[in-house]
């Protein structure tokens, strides 16, 4: 019975060994299963995340509209290139007033106006410069008027005229009773002045007329019949 008692232990004692060696190759088996999918999870698809060290996509640029005048502003193909003057703000902060037809004053928002008091036409018999005889010509007589309270600068005003779809360019006509602005315009102080140009009788139905005045305001534009 001693015998059979010292092998009973004796197999129990294995018994518990070979359960504990069981119990820790179950858990290092467990705990080599868990690392390898933490390391799967952590690779991920390529598709799934970006590289290392790859930049962040960036969000796509919001769209923005260029920059446009305001409606209320001429068209660009009624405006020829502005004339340079220094200091001159750029074109897309200057004061517009809208395209107006010969009969209605150019308004600017701040007061100014410019108007066409006159038109006349006639036929030239003398040979003044950019004259010929037999030519026609046109004659606007423009004024301006100062509602803004600061001095309109009128020493480098550019008058031009252009005619028909194309806006073909009519040349100046000089020497007899033109006048050209100048000076400066104080608060309330108006300003007029008389141009002339080689209009064919035919092109009279489209015409357009700028007068870019200074270096604040975009050009008056007039565009219409002037018969």
């Amino acid at each position: 019975m001693a015998v059979s008692g010292r092998q009973a232990r004796s197999d129990a004692a294995l018994a518990v060994l070979a359960c504990a060696v069981v119990g820790l190759v179950t858990a290092c088996s467990g705990s080599s299963s868990a690392s390898s999918s933490l390391a799967a999870g952590a690779t991920g698809s390529p598709s799934s995340r970006p590289a290392a060290g790859s930049p962040s996509p960036s969000p796509a640029p919001a769209a923005t509209s260029a920059g446009q005048p305001t409606t209320a502003a001429p068209r660009a193909d009624e405006v020829p290139v502005l004339a340079v003057r220094p200091g001159a703000a750029p074109p897309s902060e200057r004061l517009a007033a809208p395209t107006v037809p010969f009969d209605a004053p150019a308004a600017f928002p701040d007061g100014v106006t410019v108007r066409v008091r006159d038109v006349a036409h006639a036929v030239t018999s003398d040979t003044g410069a950019g004259a010929r005889p037999g030519q026609d010509v046109t004659t606007l007589a423009v004024e301006l008027v100062n509602g803004s309270p600061r001095p309109v600068d009128l020493s480098g005003v550019v008058v031009a005229v252009t005619h028909g779809p194309d806006r073909v360019r009519a040349d100046p006509v000089y020497g007899g009773g033109q006048e050209d602005f100048s000076g400066a315009v104080p608060r309330g102080g108006r300003a007029a002045a008389v141009y002339a140009f080689a209009l064919p009788r035919k092109a009279r139905g489209d015409v357009t007329l700028t007068v870019d005045f200074d270096g604040r305001h975009a050009p008056a534009v007039w565009r219409g019949a002037v018969d």
